[in-house]
């Protein structure tokens, strides 16, 4: 029973290795061309309080303080307190909204545009209170690309990317669960 409930809430995939496709071709998709567009908030913002902004600086120069405590050495010490000023600062960032677009030429983020061989496949990541399309690169130092979107997108969105790239389950990595504890 619970095995049919898991099966309904991954998407299918569509997509199927064809061994006549020459490398960095893309196959036929399955169904009909699809082209799909929407817009959305590139990351989740958390409202923080001028409180959150202190505790992180309190924490970081506590740091820095018992790493200089160990090691006497400035530039260690430094280094924490270079890395938690930037930390609050990107903290601060307000996200912004992009437009994204999938169609037969491959994804569009913005102004950035991907093709479907860069990528080894899509999961579906659940957040707080949002799901999100998380794109794996082929690529070794690429890093994974999120795609948030509103509820009511999300079988066509991942019908659209089922037709070229497969579904892959995964969850959340623990540096985004520690981050989202952290409200940043």
């Amino acid at each position: 029973m619970q095995e049919d409930t898991q099966a309904n809430q991954q998407p299918s995939s569509n997509w199927q290795f064809n061994a006549s496709a020459s490398p960095g071709t893309q196959s036929t998709p399955t169904q009909s061309e699809a082209h799909v567009s929407w817009s959305a908030s590139e990351f989740i913002a958390y409202q923080k309080s001028g409180g959150w902004y202190m505790l992180i600086l309190l924490g970081v120069a506590a740091l820095a303080g018992v790493v200089f405590l160990f090691t006497q050495d400035y530039f260690s010490a430094g280094a924490i307190v270079v890395a938690g000023i930037l930390f609050v600062i990107f903290a601060g960032r307000k996200p912004r909204v992009l437009n994204y677009s999938i169609d037969t030429s491959g994804i569009a983020i913005g102004a950035k545009k991907y093709n479907f061989k860069d990528f080894r496949s899509f999961s579906l990541i659940e957040e707080t209170h949002m799901r999100s399309v998380m794109l794996t690169p082929l690529k070794r130092f690429m890093p994974a690309i999120s795609m948030y979107f509103e509820p009511a997108d999300e079988q066509k969105i991942t019908e659209a990317l089922s037709d070229y790239l497969p579904y892959e389950d995964r969850k959340q990595d623990p540096v985004d669960k520690v981050m989202q504890r952290l409200r940043f």
